[in-house]
């Protein structure tokens, strides 16, 4: 690369810094409308519910009834129009993604969870709280960190050599306005239960291939070893001829003697 398209290059790198850091200084702060909230967060939980007896009836007193199939139907059309309203700001980012994911699943082992140990109904404010990180954690999917970071990948995904000035330069943009972030320990800790399944499942096809090698030197030891009877094989009818025969033969030793 030459020196004028390396200086090119920095500029465009300054240009962008300097808009990531504008973009950050102005990042309005991610509060949803509380009915929005609210009504998109009880939706969603009476759909669980009533999807709940579909797939364990036991547990839930299913099935559900032709009414509530009805209701699920309205419930689903009511979400996605919710879901569509709920938009994620330029501000929000991928760490403030995983803290209210992780905010939300305190509200449920809270909830589940018995009185003695902490557990319990949520309060007033705790139940306004929820409703706003569910949205938020909805809305992030479809927002621009995340299209970015989507973007990035697909980006970096080609070879250096392989990407032109403009896909390099957006490349560039994208990732001082979106910097790299650690990795993500719910997504470590999924590949590393994924690793264990595919471990686990050619360990058991390794078990299989030899018992079924075993088998067959078993069965060849025992081939090798088991000497050729000196009488043919019969078959049943055969088997039925030979022994009428043999009895005809002792009744005629009988008459002679």
């Amino acid at each position: 690369m030459s020196t004028r398209s390396l200086l090119k290059r920095l500029d465009r790198l300054m240009r962008a810094k300097s808009a990531s850091k504008l973009e950050t200084a102005q990042a309005p702060d991610f509060t949803v409308d509380p009915v929005l909230a609210k009504g998109y967060r009880d939706d969603y939980e009476r759909q669980l519910l009533l999807l709940r007896k579909g797939w364990m009836p036991r547990e839930y007193g299913g099935p559900a009834t032709a009414a509530e199939e009805e209701e699920i139907i309205m419930l689903r059309a009511r979400i996605s129009e919710r879901e569509k309203a709920l938009v994620c700001p330029p501000g929000y980012g991928e760490m403030d993604f995983r803290a209210d994911r992780t905010r939300l699943r305190y509200f449920d082992r809270k909830r589940m969870s018995p009185l003695g140990c902490g557990g319990g109904p949520l309060t007033d404010a705790e139940d306004a709280e929820e409703a706003q990180v569910k949205a938020r954690v909805t809305a992030y999917p479809n927002g621009p960190d995340a299209r970015a970071r989507i973007r990035i990948s697909v980006l970096r995904g080609k070879k250096e050599h392989e990407r032109n000035t403009a896909e390099q330069t957006e490349l560039d943009g994208l990732v001082l306005l979106h910097p790299d972030v650690p990795r993500d320990p719910e997504v470590a800790r999924w590949d590393g239960f994924l690793a264990a399944l595919v471990e686990a499942a050619k360990e058991s096809k390794e078990r299989h291939r030899r018992w079924v090698e075993e088998r067959k030197e078993r069965k060849g030891s025992l081939t090798q070893k088991s000497e050729p009877s000196p009488h043919r094989q019969l078959n049943k009818t055969e088997d039925r001829d030979q022994i009428e025969k043999i009895i005809l033969e002792c009744g005629a030793l009988g008459d002679g003697v």
